[in-house]
């Protein structure tokens, strides 16, 4: 696709160093509600877990269902 994309990068967890450095970068401290539920990661989850949010996304909001990131420390 050509044309401007708009792109989030969240950061989840991080350490006080991590921290300015993310703010210095232009990130912004907000607060955001997550919720965590452990389980197999596979199509059968994925299939239920899309469907139970999938119908109550509003703007500004995005279902992460599968993701990749490192330890705080």
């Amino acid at each position: 696709m050509k044309g401007k994309h708009n792109m989030v990068s969240i950061i989840l967890a991080y350490n006080d160093l991590a921290k300015r450095e993310a703010l210095a970068l232009g990130f912004k401290e907000e607060k955001v509600l997550v919720r965590h539920e452990s389980c197999e990661s596979d199509k059968r989850n994925e299939d239920r877990i899309i469907t139970e949010i999938i119908g109550n996304i509003h703007p500004y909001q995005f279902l992460v269902a599968d993701y990749w990131g490192a330890s705080p420390d």
